[in-house]
């Protein structure tokens, strides 16, 4: 019998969890609700996002409703006692259900079609991250407003009230008369 010596490593792997860049689009004013494919295309070991880059062209909002478990950023937990909307800072944690479940939302800056984008790492639940951070690019599309038209009339001088008649005869009539200087 022929004796061999082998090393094997026997440290699991970690599966580092991955995604992409994505672009996104909405118009002018409109809030646009995030899905999971937002976030590109995520590794299967992929259950949440660190928003590591806030958007320059608006603001990202979580979702909250009343009875809801939430966690504060200094890592406490508060039950939310009504429905509400809670900016998302930098370095926030949104997970995979939250995105799914529609409650994170992008609200462009007001009446603005400038673009922008946020940049996230993807996250397997157990607080790793992946190395390098991924971008959402945010295409605003301009939108035409409803154009505001006011009219001022203002008596002048040089042109005197006229007395609601159609008669250029100074407000004299030309009864029984059928010609016309017009």
């Amino acid at each position: 019998v022929n004796s061999v010596k082998e090393d094997f490593d026997f440290t699991p792997t970690v599966n580092t969890p991955t995604s992409t860049n994505d672009t996104i689009s909405t118009d002018e004013d409109v809030s646009y609700t995030l899905k999971v494919t937002d976030f590109g295309e995520v590794s299967s070991s992929t259950k949440e996002f660190k928003i590591t880059k806030l958007p320059e062209n608006g603001k990202l909002y979580l979702t909250i409703t009343k009875g809801e478990t939430i966690f504060n950023p200094d890592g406490t937990e508060a039950v939310a006692t009504q429905d509400s909307k809670v900016e998302i800072t930098k370095d926030q944690i949104v997970t995979l259900g939250q995105i799914g479940a529609g409650k994170v939302v992008f609200e462009p800056n007001e009446n603005s079609d400038k673009n922008g984008s946020f940049e996230f790492q993807a996250g397997d639940g157990n607080g790793n991250f992946s190395d390098s951070s991924y971008t959402t690019t945010i295409d605003v599309k301009a939108v035409a407003d409803t154009p505001k038209v006011t009219i001022s009339i203002t008596p002048s001088i040089d042109n005197p009230s006229s007395d609601g008649s159609n008669n250029q005869n100074g407000g004299t009539s030309n009864s029984g008369n059928n010609s016309s200087d017009w």
